[in-house]
């Protein structure tokens, strides 16, 4: 490596060209790793050498990469020459003592002899150190059994709660080529959101017009049947789960099929592609045993045959979600329910695709994300209708990285929070288990203190009595570590066998990969610095001289209140509180979600989400289609209605379809659209569910197809758009209806208000209390339907009536699968139902944790005070008073733990108010029911080994004295 004078440059920079600069951590690698004198030169070089690689072909992720493989390769030189240096000063010391010692002495002649202090002999120290440890943890098994398992239970959580955020936000993707230069982008959504898709015709001008992309592919996923005999209309049928791609799918992101071939470029024309598939690798095992001759057989797939032309990487899975796709098909394909049609294609307002793209080498993201936004304000001038957002803002493209790409960027935020909340919460536990760990060993060391008295008025080092220490202290850590690691594997194990909620298959691998490992080995030597670093210095300074005499040294003298291990165990409590509050909050709210007012009645009344496939062209099929369902499960006798909606109000998965409207005598401001959340039901939903109608009436079965199109309102739709009317008689049109963003081909229709129903109750969430409407079900274009039974006696009875006479197409997946509505509503409380079960047990956890901490308190003042209690006793104290005064010790630091608790757990329960439903923030019953469960613990665990004390015989311990 060329030495240069620090701080010298290789060339001059602009002041508007971005500055990129190492990666910081390998940056701190090398200059930790170098010796003082070369620490300049060396980190001078490798910016020079980092700033000609950021401009060069590979750019600034390439030189990246560079810069961190030269520093990892090399530590071993670097650590070499320290070694060698090392031996040169350590032999260097020793001539020159040896010198002094031999002039010191008269007649003497200078000693030849090599001095001991050299790295050999370090090695042997530790090697001794080694031996030692193990030979005195072997002495002390409760001792390594209670360090083990909570370090085990502490950095199990915590790898646990890492393998999933490894797993969701920085698993790489496989068998892409280069994938540091694929890039995914969005285009903004008609709420204005970041990150929506796009529709095929931008994509298509999009990969022409912009000049830092090298290729670009459009892609969405979709389901098709397969039939396993081609000639057997009775044969069975499964569902595949496919990509639809466009043909340079594979050239594009670098896909290598290791069997068969990609597309080629005129089996891939939109209107005449070929029906050709590329089969995934595990849908060529699963089917096919992984026989090589699969190339050329024929798929029966949609009723269309399919030609196998190659099998696609080992790992390979969709770029949407991560789903373990079947296969790939081109887009355009003729016929089939999930090949769009050239018309569909040919839309600009059609958001349903997502777009990939590869950057040219030397351009970067900055680069690229700089051309789309020029690229999106000329698409904004060229087409305005479709380049303009409900909120009259122009849309956007976004682009950010493939590997962040593989979850929705919004949900992927909102799991790096809930990932970083609950990693918070997994180290508190292990902070907590360490700081029982460290008054363990506190505890420990002070019995081995005349050991360590000897050994130092025998000429040790305090130094090397730290060490030895804490070599039994990273022994230890690394146990636990190995235990924290064998739990962190049987939860991944767990977490691969939970079903998911809806019927597809994901490829988040939450396993142990080589960045969890190394996560929980730096867990496991932290906590072992944690834990001994404090034990280990206050072992190897003892007070020699009480130390060396056969008593205590202490005199009976009561222990501080406010010493080390004192304070860990208030540590403890603080932190115990703190995770029982919040969890005892969520619980609450989870009881609490079953009484909730949700504006709407769910008794008795299960559900299903049903949609139509494309066979049914006309609405006045599909009307026909549902009109059947209602009457075949209307005849069963434990039926008592059934009633049909376009989505179901208050559930989780309730899809928000939006309506355009134009309301005469309002107008919007700056000339947006207004758009408005809907619904469509049939005449008897507000009877179902109860939903209170205020004035006018509800549909009837006179509101049919051909009859005039009637709409219901909510109060705060009427208050926002005719504030001086009841709403009775008002009138609007809706202009345009959207399907999730999609529109359709309904034409503007005019609707007159005929009833106006109650807002919903304001303490729920996604609560109507917004401008809501409802128009008649057959008065909409019914593609889908929530089917609602209600039963005579429950809705249980009702879910596998639904299963059984509602029949699902080949391979159709269901949005809402056949439940109970209570089961639905509830769904919107998944996430508290898991938070507070995860918390629970974390502060359960903690809990055992302090009370083992306090427990072991009041036993070590026992055994340091029994003189004291004896002599209290022989002097006419009452042995409830000598109880009383042990008990005391633990609960004055249950006391004050619990007020830090409670000043930390505060401010996070305000926190919290956004979460928290029909529950409020210093709930006394979740407040109070954790720090009376923590005090009453505590006590219990103060009280145990206080009534030891009265086994004491005073007159036999004053004879011992």
């Amino acid at each position: 490596m060329d030495q240069h004078p620090p701080g010298s440059s290789s060339g001059s920079r602009s002041p508007d060209t971005p500055v990129f600069r190492p990666p910081g951590i390998w940056r701190a690698v090398v200059g930790l790793l170098c010796d003082s004198e070369d620490r300049p030169y060396v980190l001078s070089d490798l910016e020079e050498e980092f700033e000609l690689r950021v401009t060069g072909p590979t750019g600034p992720r390439g030189a990246r990469r560079w810069y961190r493989s030269q520093a990892i390769r090399s530590v071993v030189p670097f650590l070499r020459r320290r070694v060698r240096r090392a031996k040169v000063a350590l032999r260097l010391t020793s001539v020159g003592r040896s010198r002094k010692d031999d002039r010191s002495r008269p007649g003497s002649r200078p000693s030849t002899a090599p001095s001991s202090s050299t790295p050999l002999e370090a090695m042997k120290d530790s090697i001794r150190d080694l031996r030692h440890a193990l030979r005195s943890l072997s002495k002390a098994p409760m001792v390594v059994l209670i360090t083990v398992v909570s370090l085990a239970l502490g950095i199990g959580a915590s790898t646990s709660v890492f393998t999933i955020i490894n797993a969701f936000l920085f698993q790489e993707s496989t068998g892409l080529e280069d994938s540091e230069m694929l890039v995914a982008v969005y285009t903004s959504n008609e709420r204005g959101g970041l990150y929506g898709e796009s529709s095929f015709p931008d994509y298509l001008d999009l990969a022409e017009q912009a000049e830092t992309l090298e290729g670009a592919v459009a892609l969405r996923a979709g389901f098709m049947t397969f039939t396993n005999a081609a000639d057997d209309p009775e044969a069975p049928t499964e569902r595949l789960i496919v990509e639809i791609v466009t043909g340079n799918y594979f050239d594009v992101l670098g896909i290598r099929p290791p069997l068969g071939r990609a597309f080629l470029p005129e089996e891939t024309e939109i209107g005449s592609a070929h029906h050709v598939i590329v089969l995934s690798h595990g849908a060529w095992m699963d089917r096919y045993g992984g026989d090589p001759d699969v190339l050329g057989r024929t798929l029966r797939l949609d009723d269309k045959d399919f030609t196998v032309i190659g099998v696609g990487p080992e790992g390979l899975v969709s770029r949407l979600l991560r789903l373990k796709v079947d296969g790939w098909v081109p887009f355009g394909t003729p016929g089939g329910i999930w090949n769009a049609t050239p018309q569909e294609l040919a839309s600009r307002r059609d958001h349903d695709c997502m777009i990939l793209a590869r950057m040219r080498d030397g351009a970067t993201l900055e680069q690229t994300q700089s051309e789309l936004t020029l690229i999106a304000a000329r698409f904004q001038a060229e087409y305005p209708q479709a380049w303009t957002d409900d909120r009259g803002d122009p849309r956007t493209f976004t682009a950010i990285p493939e590997q962040e790409s593989q979850l929705p960027p919004d949900a992927r935020q909102a799991m790096a929070g809930l990932g970083l909340i609950l990693l918070a919460g997994a180290l508190l536990i292990l902070l907590i288990a360490c700081s029982n760990v460290a008054s363990l060993f506190l505890a420990r060391a002070y019995k081995r203190r005349r050991e360590m008295a000897i050994r130092l008025s025998m000429g040790a080092s305090r130094r090397r009595l730290a060490g030895m220490l804490l070599t039994e202290s990273l022994i230890l850590g690394l146990a636990g570590g190995a235990g924290g690691i064998l739990i962190a594997w049987g939860f991944a194990e767990f977490m691969a066998a939970i079903p998911l909620p809806i019927d597809v298959p994901l490829s988040f691998d939450v396993g142990l990969d080589y960045t969890v490992l190394g996560f929980a080995v730096l867990l496991s030597v932290g906590a072992a610095v944690i834990f001994g670093l404090a034990p280990a210095l206050r072992g190897s300074r003892p007070n020699l001289v009480p130390a060396l005499k056969s008593d205590s040294g202490d005199g009976g003298r009561r222990p501080g209140r406010f010493g080390l291990r004192n304070l860990l165990v208030l540590v403890q409590v603080a932190a115990s509180l703190v995770l029982l509050v919040p969890a005892g909050l969520l619980l609450r709210t989870v009881q609490e979600s079953s009484s909730l007012d949700v504006g709407l009645n769910p008794d008795r009344v299960a559900i299903m989400w049903k949609a139509l496939s494309e066979d049914f062209h006309d609405p006045e099929g599909a009307t026909r289609y549902f009109q059947e369902i209602e009457a075949r499960l209307e005849a069963f006798p434990e039926v008592e209605d059934v009633q049909l909606s376009r989505r179901a109000d208050a559930s989780v998965l309730a899809l928000n379809d939006m309506a355009v409207l134009d309301i005469p005598g309002y107008e919007q401001p700056e000339g947006r659209p207004l758009v408005q959340i809907y619904n469509s039901i049939t005449p008897g939903y507000a009877d179902m569910l109860d939903l209170p109608i205020l004035r006018g009436r509800s549909f009837t079965d006179s509101d049919g197809a051909t009859a005039p199109p009637v709409a219901l309102v909510n109060e705060a739709f009427v208050r926002r758009y005719w504030p001086e009317s009841n709403g009775l008689g008002e009138r609007f049109t809706i202009l345009e209806r959207r399907e999730v963003d999609t529109p359709t081909s309904a034409p503007p229709t005019p609707f007159e208000v005929v009833g106006v129903v109650q807002d919903s109750p304001p303490n729920f969430p996604g609560a109507m209390q917004s401008p809501f409407l409802w128009i008649p079900f057959f008065q909409d274009y019914p593609s889908r339907a929530i089917i609602h039974v209600k039963g005579r006696t429950s809705a249980a009875e009702m879910v596998p009536l639904l299963r059984r006479e509602v029949r699902l197409d080949p391979g159709e997946t269901p949005l809402i699968p056949a439940q109970t509505y209570e089961e639905a509503i509830r769904g919107r409380f998944m996430g508290h139902e898991i938070a507070s079960e995860l918390l629970t047990y974390a502060g359960l956890f903690a809990l055992i944790l302090a009370v083992i901490g306090i427990y072991g308190i009041v036993s070590f003042a026992v055994s340091q005070r029994v003189r004291e209690m004896a002599i209290r006793q022989a002097i006419g104290a009452r042995r409830k008073e000598v109880v009383t005064s042990l008990v005391w010790d633990g609960m004055f630091l249950t006391v004050l733990g619990v007020i830090v608790g409670l000043a930390l757990t505060v401010p996070l329960a305000l926190v919290m108010r956004s979460v928290l439903y029909g529950v409020e923030p210093l709930d006394p019953i979740a407040v109070g029911g954790g720090t009376g469960l923590l005090i009453g613990a505590a006590f219990l665990a103060s009280l145990i080994p206080a009534v030891r004390v009265l086994s004491i015989d005073p007159m036999e311990v004053l004879r011992e004295e």
